[in-house]
């Protein structure tokens, strides 16, 4: 009876052992760490891009935690997980999804920054995602596809090209062509090989006239300098000239106006001296009868002089 009791004890011993150590096991596979405490930490991405609860967190290939929850906020897909307490993440870290393995997984790569600030437990991890492989067959599907047709239309002008080869017209005008352009050539070398000499006397005299002419300017810069300042103040005294002229033709115009409105004045008012000297035929008889008489007065004093007979205080 005890050999039996003691059977079963050492059978219970070896079980608990063994399911301690298989929990153990898996404890270690999926990154728990009983040494180290975990802090909760929020990410957001765009997409998901296949990433699932229990997804492990990566900093340069070690894993430091796993997901623990994702959900749509926003427009945005925000995951939740739990990351070892003593990982140093800086204010500008941030983070990518990327493929575990070949065959399949995602994992969430952190990258901790170098800001000189800590972060922020409360904020949120800015996130993207990499180009997964579907994403990538479904790229290369599309370069494909674009792909062929480009090398359709590179047959057509291919064939297109081919045409216009076989084309004998064609070919023979191309064959014109070139031997012209190769006459032309030989004729241009010819032609330049004949009057080398004639050439090379033309450009010395251009070079000796240019050389000439720098001279002459540096001998007589000051003349022209002289010559620029006298054009310059001619001018400035064209303008004054200029400036007064449109002053006189002000003025004239003004006096124009002015006379228009005497005239328009003399025309309207028909009672004035002026008007009667012009329009009232009396009056001009009148001053011319006073005129002749003053006329008359003037020469008879001019010759029998002036005799003047003046009483005063009495009666004639």
């Amino acid at each position: 009876m005890n050999r039996h009791r003691k059977n079963e004890i050492q059978v219970g011993v070896v079980t608990f052992v063994g399911i301690a150590l298989i929990f153990t096991l898996l404890f270690f596979v999926r990154g728990f760490n009983f040494m180290n405490k975990e802090k909760n930490i929020l990410f957001e991405f765009e997409n998901s891009a296949g990433i699932t609860a229990g997804s492990p967190l990566v900093i340069q290939g070690v894993q430091c935690g796993s997901v623990s929850n994702i959900w749509n906020e926003n427009n945005k897909v925000k995951i939740s997980a739990n990351i070892d307490a003593n990982v140093d993440l800086r204010e500008d870290a941030f983070a990518k999804i990327s493929i575990l393995e070949i065959t399949g997984g995602k994992k969430i790569e952190i990258i901790p920054g170098i800001s000189s600030k800590k972060f922020d437990y409360n904020n949120v991890i800015p996130g993207k995602s990499a180009a997964d492989l579907s994403s990538m067959i479904t790229t290369i599907s599309e370069v494909t596809g674009n792909l062929t047709s480009i090398i359709l239309k590179l047959d057509e002008t291919i064939s297109s090209i081919n045409t216009l080869v076989k084309d004998e017209n064609l070919t023979s005008n191309v064959n014109d062509i070139v031997s012209n352009s190769s006459k032309l050539t030989a004729d241009l070398s010819y032609l330049v090989s004949e009057n080398k000499r004639e050439i090379n006397s033309i450009v010395d005299k251009t070079d000796n006239l240019l050389s000439q002419l720098n001279s002459l300017t540096e001998e007589n810069k000051t003349d022209i300098n002289n010559i620029v300042s006298e054009i310059k103040l001619a001018s400035s005294k064209l303008n004054n000239t200029i400036e007064n002229a449109d002053k006189t033709f002000l003025v004239a115009n003004n006096l124009l106006e002015n006379a228009n409105s005497i005239l328009d004045n003399i025309n309207s008012n028909r009672n004035n001296t002026i008007s009667k000297l012009i329009y009232d035929q009396n009056f001009s008889q009148k001053l011319d009868s006073i005129v002749f008489n003053l006329d008359s007065l003037v020469k008879q004093v001019q010759q029998y002089g002036l005799n003047a007979n003046i009483r005063l205080g009495g009666r004639p």
